[in-house]
């Protein structure tokens, strides 16, 4: 079972969230620090949410954030999986019940989709078999 943590209960999980965005981000060493505390606000102000799974012993096998983004020129919101880490293996089966929740929470804040980014093949093939539609390429050139 998934379940979204409650922005106080955040400092309870933080060590295990700054693993999950530092892995799923690769977060510089040196940006690490400005990235924690613009985390820890956004999650602690209800503007990104944590949505933890943990196994029978209560200890977390995955971490998924989030964060509520608006279009202001479609005037549409979206739900932005930020980061996704899995502490443990998670079975394909398993994956149909994280997005569901995360679809479920979407459309109750008022969102009209749930949107992703990965350069993790596996992370996308997951999203596929999970009724995720390819939405463009993002790509990068350095200035």
């Amino acid at each position: 079972m998934i379940n979204r943590l409650l922005s106080k209960q955040i400092p309870h999980f933080w060590e295990a969230i700054k693993t999950a965005g530092v892995m799923t981000d690769a977060i510089e060493e040196e940006n690490r620090p400005r990235y924690f505390v613009e985390l820890l606000h956004k999650l602690l102000n209800d503007r990104a949410q944590c949505f933890i799974r943990r196994d029978i012993n209560g200890r977390v096998t995955l971490i998924l954030l989030t964060e509520k983004m608006f279009n202001s020129v479609t005037l549409k919101s979206h739900i932005s999986i930020e980061a996704v880490y899995a502490f443990a293996q998670t079975p394909e089966t398993e994956w149909a019940e994280v997005f569901e929740n995360v679809r479920k929470f979407a459309k109750n804040v008022g969102c009209d989709s749930v949107h992703g980014r990965s350069t993790n093949q596996k992370a996308i093939d997951i999203c596929m078999a999970n009724g995720f539609k390819k939405s463009g390429t993002m790509v990068r050139l350095e200035a």
